[in-house]
């Protein structure tokens, strides 16, 4: 059971590929994001020969020079980093990339022919990208309905609506159903109407909603800049100029709009560049603005009329943005990421024979529960994690499985709102990686930088003899040119609870 809101489609996938006999299960979970993002790819490119084609008068129509600039299009996204990352860690933006182009290339396709099948297909793959991550899904659903609904009639709408509410209500019933088979993993225990609720509304994470700031307007806008080469933002928008003079607009704003709207959410939500999710919310933004770039190249080749020319253009167009996204793979590589047995084993071997260990944050729980159901790592242990003690039904749950929920813990992570009485028995994960630490994976090495602050921070605050090696470490992972006590103390303030 995933975090709030229950994201059930992607547990579903990632089931089915769990059962191939293929690598370990993290990497046959990961495979359902690379063959949604493959097929993302694919469905942008076939997205972009469409507005190609779109782009100019019938008679100035060059199949290839369309195919060609399909190609670049899905390449300019799927070798970005923001559709790449994606594509090679178990999450749901892939999937979430992939429904929506979908349903955007339906709603296109319509657009051209007037065939009122592609409502009914755009509507299936808009309600399936509404159980699989439905604000992202918003953002193209809300100017999808705006554009198309008084084109298409009220009652084509309507059926359109029937069909994308049926398939959320369809998909949605995996909550309840998995939920009340006691999964190690039950965030929320949605099995009543009121938990369903919690979980649907993703209350766990509303709070930061209001953490946007103008500021990450101009993240969003640097992060789209740089995953399309600069250039492709301008081509994007010379684009949508393009299908309006010729009348599309339908298409144009349906593009413009989903991704002006999408690009948004993290703006909204707080731009966090060091946040792959941050990422992760632009991807289908990335994908439709590389989209929107194919009809001012498609519109100047129908200008020189120079076909030969131009499809050497085209043709060089999928050369250069294939080298540029390959030279980036390092980036979003997952070849040799073994860290999670790593950067949590000794922490979990570390607790005495049939321990419970409380944890304090949120990522040390995520991969003690791999190491748990997956690696059975340490299976005779109970794993209890005390800021989901609030959350509904997660005391239930921990009560069926490990019985009185009020058992003193064995082992404590630290954290800067530990109640007193457990700071001085507590201890932090001390993260030791082969190498220098700049070499670590990024965000490794930002997790081994947040616990090193916390065993400094818990040091100074017990005066221990390892103060001076724990604030040493601090500095060297927090890349800080002096480090004491008292600035440590200045660094982040928190009121305990």
């Amino acid at each position: 059971m995933a975090h709030p809101p229950g994201h059930p489609l992607p547990s579903l996938i990632g089931r089915a590929c769990a059962l191939l006999p293929l690598g370990t299960i993290a990497f046959r979970v990961g495979l359902a994001s690379a063959l949604a993002g493959a097929a993302a790819a694919a469905q942008a490119a076939r997205l972009g020969r469409l507005v190609a084609g779109r782009s100019r008068l019938p008679a100035q129509s060059d199949a290839r020079i369309d195919e060609l600039l399909g190609a670049a299009a899905g390449l300019t996204f799927g070798l970005s980093y923001a559709a790449a990352f994606q594509a090679v860690r178990p999450e749901v933006y892939a999937l979430s990339a992939l429904l929506v182009l979908t349903s955007a290339y339906e709603l296109a396709r319509y657009d051209e022919d007037r065939d009122r099948r592609r409502l009914l297909t755009a509507a299936l793959a808009a309600g399936l990208a509404l159980s699989n991550h439905h604000l992202l899904a918003l953002t193209f659903a809300v100017p999808a309905a705006l554009v198309f609904a008084p084109r298409v009639g009220w009652r084509s709408a309507g059926r359109a609506l029937a069909v994308a509410a049926a398939t959320l209500a369809a998909v949605w019933a995996y909550l309840p159903l998995r939920a009340a088979r006691h999964p190690l993993v039950n965030w929320g225990a949605p099995t009543t109407a009121a938990r369903m609720y919690w979980t649907l509304s993703a209350r766990a994470f509303q709070k930061a909603v209001t953490r946007g700031q103008i500021a990450d307007v101009g993240g969003v806008a640097g992060a789209l800049a740089a995953e399309l080469w600069l250039v492709g933002t301008f081509l994007a928008l010379g684009g949508a100029y393009v299908l309006l003079r010729l009348g599309r607009w339908r298409l144009a704003l349906l593009l413009l709009g989903a991704a002006l709207l999408d690009a948004a959410t993290p703006a909204l939500v707080g731009f966090d560049p060091a946040n792959p999710d941050a990422y992760g919310y632009l991807e289908t933004a990335v994908a439709l603005l590389a989209v929107l770039g194919c009809a001012v190249v498609a519109a100047v080749a129908a200008a020189v009329q120079r076909p030969r020319l131009m499809r050497a253009i085209a043709a060089a167009l999928v050369v250069a943005v294939t080298a540029g996204g390959l030279a980036g793979r390092a980036r979003f590589s997952r070849a040799r990421f073994w860290d999670a047995g790593v950067t949590l084993g000794r922490f979990v071997d570390g607790a005495p024979p049939r321990a419970r260990i409380l944890t304090s944050d949120f990522q040390t729980v995520f991969v003690a529960w791999y190491l748990d159901a997956i690696e059975a790592r340490r299976p005779d242990t109970e794993l209890v994690h005390r800021h989901f003690l609030p959350y509904p039904g997660y005391r239930e749950e921990i009560a069926r499985k490990v019985g009185d929920v009020s058992r003193e813990p064995d082992l404590i992570e630290y954290d800067l709102d530990l109640p007193p009485r457990y700071v001085a028995s507590s201890t932090n994960v001390s993260v030791e990686l082969p190498g220098a630490p700049e070499t670590w994976e990024p965000q490794t090495r930002r997790y081994a930088a947040w616990q090193a602050f916390l065993g400094a921070d818990r040091s100074c605050h017990l005066a221990s003899a390892g103060t001076d090696r724990a604030l040493a470490r601090a500095r060297q992972l927090l890349e800080l040119p002096s480090l004491n006590c008292d600035r440590l103390r200045d660094l982040v303030t928190i009121t305990p609870p």
